[in-house]
């Protein structure tokens, strides 16, 4: 298996890979971290990188190392190094892993934006509503359901595959779909 952020290449495809667990070296600077070895002309013309440090590595030190981070600002340098790559196909676990509210609509509006496919294994089911093309619901080791989130993710499925109730609402400004969940009939 590749190590974060590295490239892999799978039927042709350069392939980047954010784990869930913190893989970075404590002693590399942030700058470091982000940029690696490349020359500042290389990159620092580039509005598309420059526009992804500006979004997640705002307000971090550029020369701090990473283990004087906190947990939030070592995963916000973790998913700048990666995205600053050029990629195929990015695959991503938990990438909003503990980040606050904000960071994390900051992350998925920087998700977005990316000039590739994206592929992320969330738990938050409300954010795969509003801010992904697809879901594949995975639940006991099997797809329970696949397709556009809106259309899969009802209270029937979020029944039976989680004993939650479920129902979606539009926001009262935005008007896009949230999901409102509450215990089940199986509280225990």
């Amino acid at each position: 298996a590749p190590q974060d952020g590295r490239v892999t290449r799978r039927n042709g495809l350069r392939v980047g890979l954010l784990s869930q667990a913190d893989t970075l070296d404590p002693a590399e600077s942030v700058e470091h971290a982000v940029i690696g070895d490349r020359p500042e002309y290389e990159w620092a013309g580039q509005a598309r990188i420059r526009d992804i440090i500006a979004g997640l590595v705002a307000g971090i030190d550029w020369h701090a190392t990473m283990g004087s981070l906190s947990g939030g600002q070592r995963r916000r340098v973790g998913l700048a190094a990666l995205l600053v790559g050029e990629w195929d196909l990015l695959i991503l676990d938990e990438p909003t892993n503990h980040l606050d509210i904000a960071w994390q609509l900051r992350l998925l509006d920087l998700l977005g934006a990316q000039p590739t496919t994206v592929i992320a294994a969330i738990h938050d089911i409300d954010t795969v509503l509003r801010h992904f093309d697809l879901v594949a619901v995975l639940h006991d080791g099997r797809m329970e359901a696949s397709g556009r989130p809106a259309e899969v993710l009802d209270a029937g499925l979020m029944g039976e595959a989680f004993a939650v109730e479920a129902m979606q609402i539009p926001h009262p400004h935005t008007h896009r779909p949230h999901l409102l969940i509450s215990r089940g009939k199986d509280t225990r």
